[in-house]
């Protein structure tokens, strides 16, 4: 019981046959389970205060940051191309770096608030998670199967949230 980990999920203690220490073993299993399930309906139960701020601050950034950083790119062209030659690839790579801030913003703002699980589900997603992974990676990931079925906002919510295993 000792070695079992009860912040990872599915660790349980060896199935070690019947008798007593079998059924002991049997019972701190369930009583794993019966943690496990109540650990997730407490993760179900997203706070709307919570959410609220997610959607706010993922505006924020998308709305509020891109212009900025959009105003500083457009800056940025018309001080490189009043620049002398030798600072011309200078004001180019600070110009090239800066072209992916808002890039970097929006993805910060998509995994605070994703806008394709509202409007689209889970099943959208998890393509989209596949697609990412297989440019990034270089991996081609082939989906079979029926897409999961729709679930409440709140457990595609938790589902999207949970850390994601490789």
């Amino acid at each position: 019981m000792e070695r079992v980990d009860l912040l990872r999920s599915r660790d349980r203690g060896p199935d070690r046959g019947g008798g007593d220490l079998g059924r002991l073993i049997a019972t701190f299993n369930a009583v794993l389970d019966r943690l496990e399930e109540q650990r997730s309906l407490r993760s179900a139960e997203v706070h709307p205060g919570e959410e609220a701020e997610r959607r706010r601050i993922a505006r924020e950034l998308h709305d509020e940051i891109g212009q900025g950083l959009t105003a500083a790119l457009l800056d940025l062209k018309r001080v490189a191309d009043h620049a002398p030659p030798a600072l011309q690839g200078d004001v180019k790579q600070v110009r090239d770096t800066g072209r992916a801030s808002p890039d970097e913003g929006c993805q910060v703002a998509r995994r605070l608030r994703p806008d394709v699980l509202e409007d689209l589900g889970l099943a959208s997603v998890l393509a989209a998670l596949v697609t990412e992974f297989t440019e990034a990676g270089g991996v081609p990931v082939v989906r079979t199967g029926d897409p999961p079925p729709r679930l409440s906002p709140q457990a595609e919510l938790v589902l999207d949230r949970s850390p994601r295993r490789a």
